[in-house]
């Protein structure tokens, strides 16, 4: 996996921020809801990659953004458009594909938030 988003979050970046959480900050899961029901961070948020343009405002609260998906392409879109509605914020992607979380000890849950 390569990422195609020139900013992406170091691994000990992201286990910092799920052990010791900065209300500041918001791992965002840009996948479908029966995707993240599949598998998903326990402290992450769900919003879909369709419905981010009507979200923004809700997530304005933010400073930084850690953005995932499955392997890449929906972060990386999703990361260019919080990029362009604000160049001053901190965005992220997570460039680790879902499927290798658990080899990292990422914590992880199924089913709904």
């Amino acid at each position: 996996m390569f990422s195609f988003f020139e900013r992406t979050a170091t691994l000990s970046r992201v286990l910092d921020h799920i052990r010791k959480p900065n209300p500041a900050a918001v791992i965002l899961d840009v996948r479908t809801p029966e995707e993240y029901d599949s598998l998903h961070l326990k402290t992450g948020l769900n919003c879909p990659i369709q419905s981010l343009p009507e979200n923004l405002e809700r997530l304005a609260q933010y400073d930084t953004f850690f953005v995932h998906c499955a392997h890449g392409y929906r972060g990386t879109k999703a990361c260019r458009l919080l990029a362009a509605k604000w160049p001053e914020k901190e965005i992220l992607l997570i460039a680790i594909p879902i499927e290798e979380w658990p080899h990292y000890k990422i914590p992880t849950e199924k089913g709904p938030c």
